[in-house]
């Protein structure tokens, strides 16, 4: 008994024309099989060839970063922190005051002032800043 797949067969074998026509169908698409082949590995190493780029643009930027902030680190020894000033006693700034006229009034060097009180800034003393007046650098 005949199966249909074996009847097509015989009839396109049976005339020339289909015999020339399958053969036609058979390479063109191998062609085309072979056409998207190259196509995928062309956008595969397109793809690798940017995923390459974009990796060495990452290790360059990570290297430049950890060659700029350990370039001032290296081979060195972190000094101690200096100790924090110590106030004993504070005064509260009022209207007219500076830096200055409180050292003088409590009898201070501008120099012992300003260490007392690393972190005044004696160009904007405001009414209710407290100002150390006695203690140690």
């Amino acid at each position: 008994m005949k199966t249909l797949a074996s009847v097509s067969r015989s009839k396109i074998a049976a005339s020339a024309w289909g015999a020339k026509r399958l053969q036609l169908l058979l390479v063109s698409r191998s062609d085309v099989m072979t056409r998207s082949k190259k196509k995928r590995a062309l956008v595969s190493m397109a793809n690798n060839a940017s995923a390459r780029f974009y990796i060495l643009a990452i290790v360059v930027a990570l290297l430049l970063t950890f060659s700029s902030s350990a370039e001032g680190r290296l081979g060195q020894v972190p000094s101690p922190a200096s100790p924090a000033p110590i106030c004993d006693d504070v005064h509260g700034a009022v209207e007219g005051d500076t830096c200055f006229a409180v050292a003088q009034e409590f009898n201070l060097t501008p120099a012992q002032f300003s260490a007392i009180n690393p972190n005044i800034n004696c160009d904007k003393v405001f009414i209710g800043q407290w100002l150390c007046i006695k203690g140690t650098a």
